[in-house]
């Protein structure tokens, strides 16, 4: 007989504790501290802030050449065309170029071999304006002087608006009476700024000589010398500059060399190497010569954007000019010795590379 004294004893009795089982042990947690960033090279660091350069060059460029086509724009809706409207845009190129910035006119050098003609006129005004200042700042001009220098080549061919189209489109050559029409452009341009009282008569005086020559044998007035104000006969060098180096509906570009130099063909395109060149020899005539001298110096035997081929037969352009030694700019490479484009450009300062130096002029196969 089972006692209710024995099931309570074995419900009560104790079992012996059973072996407990081990637990794995945890190593300690570990946690990766984070690093910083390696400190970029001093080399990394010029190339980030030139990039930075680069790119507010860029967009400056943008935006005065939108500017242009917004006043062109107005000058064919007959509207007024206001100084205020421009100034902004000509403070900001005196504020880029007199701070050393080259990348402005790399800039504007790009832009000139993608530029056609559709879309020349804008281009054009942005492009003479930049290298209008940049010449006034070499002459010392004060801020005053370089907004008018500023906004009389920003403006300088708004007449061309009124020139008949089937003129301006002709895919050749012009008449005698074509040309004659086109010559009117200086006139027609100061009868759209008449109507604005915001546009200076210094303004206006360039804008209207811009194409006289110190022989006397430019237009509309067949001035001469200092009967010429300095502002034209800076715009009118620049424009000439200009014109000859980019592609026009009737003619092919010319190099910036050939450009400077010229002034003599128009029947093709230059290099601004040859621009240059020609310029020295065939221009003192035309042009004064301290302007002519101090433009050349400044823009050097090779401007920026020329394409140039060194003596180790790399191929690269200029993208920084040598005041102190014209011939030793800094160039982009961009095909190396054997001849194959490189995926990277590589920057090689040629005044630092004793080794190195300019061969011959290259023109972009663009242009061949």
């Amino acid at each position: 007989m089972v006692r209710f004294s024995d099931i309570l004893g074995k419900s009560h009795k104790k079992e012996p504790p059973k072996p407990k089982r081990e637990e794995p042990r945890k190593e300690p947690e570990t946690r990766e501290v984070p690093r910083g960033k390696p400190k970029p090279s001093e080399e990394e660091q010029l190339k980030a802030k030139a990039g930075a350069k680069e790119e507010k060059s860029r967009q400056l460029y943008r935006q005065a050449v939108e500017l242009a086509e917004n006043t062109l724009t107005k000058g064919q809706e007959d509207k007024v065309i206001k100084r205020k409207d421009i100034l902004g845009i000509i403070n900001e190129i005196i504020d880029q170029l007199g701070d050393s910035n080259q990348e402005l006119l790399l800039v504007l050098a790009q832009a000139r071999q993608e530029a056609s003609y559709p879309v020349y006129l804008p281009y054009h005004l942005a492009n003479v304006c930049i290298l209008s200042i940049n010449l006034g700042l070499d002459l010392d001009y004060d801020r005053m002087k370089l907004l008018e220098l500023g906004i009389s080549a920003f403006l300088h061919d708004i007449g061309m608006l009124r020139v008949p189209q089937e003129i301006m489109n002709k895919p050749s050559r012009l008449s005698d009476g074509e040309f004659a029409e086109v010559k009117r452009h200086s006139g027609h341009a100061l009868d759209m700024l008449k109507e604005s009282e915001e546009i200076s008569e210094p303004v206006q005086e360039a804008i209207y000589q811009h194409h006289e020559l110190v022989n006397g044998k430019g237009y509309p007035q067949g001035l001469k010398g200092d009967k010429i104000c300095e502002y034209a006969k800076i715009i009118g060098m620049v424009n000439m500059y200009e014109a000859l180096t980019s592609p026009r509906i009737y003619r092919d570009k010319v190099t910036p060399k050939a450009a400077l130099a010229m002034i003599v063909d128009t029947e093709r395109r230059m290099t601004p190497h040859e621009a240059i060149k020609t310029t020295l020899t065939a221009s003192e005539d035309i042009f004064v010569s301290g302007i002519l001298k101090l433009f050349v110096k400044q823009m050097t035997i090779y401007p920026t954007g020329s394409f140039v081929k060194l003596n180790n037969d790399e191929v690269g352009f200029v993208i920084r000019v040598n005041k102190d030694f014209p011939m030793k700019p800094t160039v982009n490479i961009i095909v190396d010795s054997a001849g194959t484009k490189l995926g990277k450009p590589k920057v090689v300062d040629l005044a630092k590379s004793p080794l190195l130096y300019i061969q011959s002029p290259v023109v972009p196969l663009e242009d061949r």
